[in-house]
């Protein structure tokens, strides 16, 4: 079953076209990473996807109301001088729910600390972007957008960012990432996809710990490496 499908999507902003006829299906309970160097039309497609833009022709069908749809986009703000929790019930009173249920649990479920009621300004780039999950999570939704989710994270931040998503996609959410940073995203997707100048050029999926293209054969080289043949990518030669 899929949960979401684009059709013959195309956008053009002004006389420039940044998405080319698209179509692309996300599997239900999958997590999605779609792939592509800055500008390739990522962020755009998935703003299609929430409602948030809207194509110039084609389609999105999807199993869940736009409204209901979680995203965090880069660039989504928060309020540096409220605490976590103080974000938490800011963003649920803008979605029109007056109750702090959950709120705390939202926080506790992206491994932030509940009793920490210092301003998020003194939070780290990583901290803020679980809180910025958390915030998404408030919708309840059983689809997931994140939006380069591991841009300006180190290290250890990268790995707790993973194991959120890990945690996310076993709890039955269908999960996708757009990035750039392939080698940094490969490991914690099940599905692939390769967009590159408004084009949707390849697919791939896991299997069984392998890596097979959407005819069922096996890719021998590692996803990196598909994704720099496939956009044709010339290394820049640097004087010795």
């Amino acid at each position: 079953m899929m949960a979401l499908k684009f059709r013959g999507i195309t956008k053009s902003f002004q006389q420039n076209q940044v998405l080319k006829h698209v179509n692309l299906e996300i599997p239900s309970g999958s997590i999605f990473f779609l792939m592509g160097i800055n500008g390739a039309g990522k962020t755009t497609l998935l703003k299609i996807a929430t409602g948030l833009i809207a194509s110039d022709r084609g389609e999105v069908k999807c199993r869940f109301p736009k409204s209901e749809i979680a995203a965090v986009f880069e660039g989504t703000n928060l309020i540096d001088n409220l605490s976590a929790y103080e974000n938490l019930k800011y963003y649920s009173l803008v979605m029109g729910n007056n109750s702090t249920t959950g709120i705390e649990g939202k926080i506790a479920w992206v491994g932030l600390d509940i009793t920490n009621k210092k301003p998020i300004k003194t939070y780290s780039i990583g901290m803020k972007k679980r809180l910025l999950i958390a915030c998404a999570l408030l919708k309840n939704s059983q689809l997931l957008i994140l939006d380069e989710p591991f841009n300006g994270l180190d290290p250890v931040a990268i790995a707790e960012m993973k194991r959120l998503i890990g945690a996310l996609s076993k709890a039955g959410m269908t999960i996708i990432l757009s990035s750039h940073l392939i080698k940094e995203t490969e490991d914690v997707a099940t599905h692939y996809g390769i967009l590159h100048q408004g084009e949707l050029l390849r697919c791939f999926y896991k299997k069984e710990g392998h890596i097979l293209d959407e005819g069922g054969r096996q890719i021998q080289r590692d996803i990196y490496q598909e994704f720099l043949d496939t956009v044709d990518y010339i290394p820049v030669e640097v004087p010795s």
